[in-house]
């Protein structure tokens, strides 16, 4: 069975995916994805989608989210994640915890940061900072 998720969905929640927010707006799960496990097997998802979330996240809260991805996700299938580049003026809002570069996301790749940081280790599949200033990347993980 395919399952695929839209974390941070609020409002824009997407049809044929889980879509997963802390607050209730209608969606099918209601989670605080800063402080729990997602409720799935390991290796069990197909793809996951996270637009304009990860930026409301600590690096702590980055590190552990992406963890519960890395062992959720299935090997060869994707991770989709869009927030908006250090360039992008709405990057500086109040709400926004974290400020991003490619540079952010090419460290994911490193392969030892799973025993500096304790992050698993990601492979970029395809990365690319758009004209309105978002960067939008395929992470697949390294399993």
């Amino acid at each position: 069975m395919i399952k695929k998720l839209n974390l941070g969905c609020g409002i824009k929640q997407e049809k044929g995916f889980i879509n997963i927010d802390i607050k209730d707006f209608g969606q099918e799960l209601t989670l605080d994805l800063t402080n729990s496990k997602l409720p799935y097997k390991n290796n069990s998802i197909t793809e996951i989608k996270a637009t304009h979330f990860f930026e409301h996240l600590n690096q702590d809260q980055i590190i552990k989210l992406l963890n519960e991805c890395h062992r959720v996700i299935k090997k060869g299938c994707r991770l989709f994640i869009v927030v908006p580049s250090y360039k992008h003026e709405g990057a500086y809002i109040l709400q926004h915890k974290m400020l991003f570069s490619t540079a952010t996301f090419s460290d994911f790749s490193k392969y030892d940061r799973e025993n500096i940081y304790g992050i698993k280790r990601w492979t970029i599949y395809n990365m690319v900072e758009k004209p309105d200033n978002t960067i939008h990347v395929y992470l697949e993980a390294v399993k």
